[in-house]
């Protein structure tokens, strides 16, 4: 049987997940020093599922070639967001409160994407958000926690960075509703 060419990109998003599951699984296999345990499958999978998912239903949301790219970039970006600031603890260690700040990042993350379909223009702005504290929280941590400036938050601003400039360039690209603006004034 042969999947429905409007979810394609559903398909080719499960099928490169399948292939990113069998990387850690054949290390651990092969006796690499990779140690995921069930958890973290489990975890991987949800996570990729659901942004093969999303992807999907912003791929096909309509808006024309443009609004597509727009969503795209958006997602990318608010997936990266998500996943950068889970994954790694920016400031320090994990355990450091500086570190929390990276749920209001994740949590604008999952608010712009949430809204990408529907509204690209209010999802954009709720990942310029997340960038916005993406890029500030060095600098935050530096205020609040009187730490000194390292290698560490010099990646966490230039990251919050180079994803507004990402998304400031989807932004550009989102089609304007059609009769915004063209409404006539009346008396």
């Amino acid at each position: 049987m042969r999947p429905s060419s409007r979810h394609r990109v559903l398909f080719a998003g499960l099928g490169l997940g399948a292939a990113v599951l069998a990387v850690p699984a054949l290390a651990m296999a092969n006796g690499a020093d990779v140690d995921w345990s069930a958890g973290d499958f489990i975890l991987a999978a949800t996570l990729l599922t659901g942004s093969s998912v999303a992807l999907d239903a912003t791929w096909n949301g309509g808006g024309g070639r443009r609004g597509r790219l727009a969503r795209t970039i958006a997602f990318a970006t608010a997936l990266f967001l998500f996943v950068s600031n889970l994954a790694v603890g920016i400031v320090r260690d994990e355990s450091h409160p500086a570190n929390l700040m990276s749920f209001v990042v994740v949590g604008f993350a999952i608010a712009g994407g949430g809204l990408l379909v529907r509204t690209p223009r209010l999802a954009i702005a709720c990942l310029l958000i997340a960038a916005g504290v993406q890029a500030s929280m060095a600098f935050i941590a530096m205020a609040v926690w009187s730490l000194p400036f390292d290698a560490g938050m010099a990646r966490s601003a230039s990251l919050g960075l180079v994803v507004a400039a990402a998304l400031a360039g989807a932004a550009s690209l989102v089609p304007r509703r059609a009769g915004a603006g063209s409404e006539r004034r009346l008396g």
